[in-house]
């Protein structure tokens, strides 16, 4: 695990692609920006307080990625997502520890926030083991969130 840079964008645009028509789960904003728009974002990104963009790599190859973006001047959308083939190895868990590692302690928000499908019960599981909360819900979706408290605290030690 560690925070992608501007010479990971051809293989994080490739993920997203990949990521994206594997499932319907998984939604990515602007995924026609240009490598060289990529590169440039995640150079800003690595040195950011207010988002993160971090990668899982397997045998040379990125299996997974999470991020967290500000959406406000206190708040984040958090987004996570492995390849089918890499799914239950621990990937998502390790990969959300280490997110959540660098909103405690090195982020300037204060809450961070995601949406998932009622559905998706394996990934709200993994959501609920760190701490996150529900906050709001429709028919078909949850939003969870997940603060920090004044006294500094760390997410849920996730084994």
């Amino acid at each position: 695990m560690r925070a992608a840079d501007a010479n990971d964008a051809v293989a994080v645009l490739s993920l997203l692609k990949q990521l994206t028509a594997e499932t319907s789960q998984f939604r990515v904003a602007n995924l026609n920006q240009s490598v060289a728009q990529l590169a440039a974002d995640l150079q800003t990104i690595k040195y950011s307080s207010r988002a993160v963009l971090i990668v899982a790599k397997c045998s040379d190859q990125f299996v997974g990625l999470v991020s967290i973006v500000a959406t406000t001047p206190t708040s984040g959308e958090l987004g996570i997502a492995v390849r089918a083939v890499d799914q239950q190895l621990g990937i998502g868990t390790a990969l959300m520890a280490t997110a959540l590692d660098w909103f405690f302690s090195q982020s300037m928000l204060t809450s961070v926030w995601l949406e998932v499908y009622r559905s998706n019960q394996t990934a709200r599981h993994l959501y609920e083991k760190f701490g996150f909360q529900i906050t709001q819900s429709t028919p078909t979706t949850v939003v969870m969130q997940i603060k920090k408290r004044s006294s500094g605290n760390q997410a849920k030690k996730v084994r």
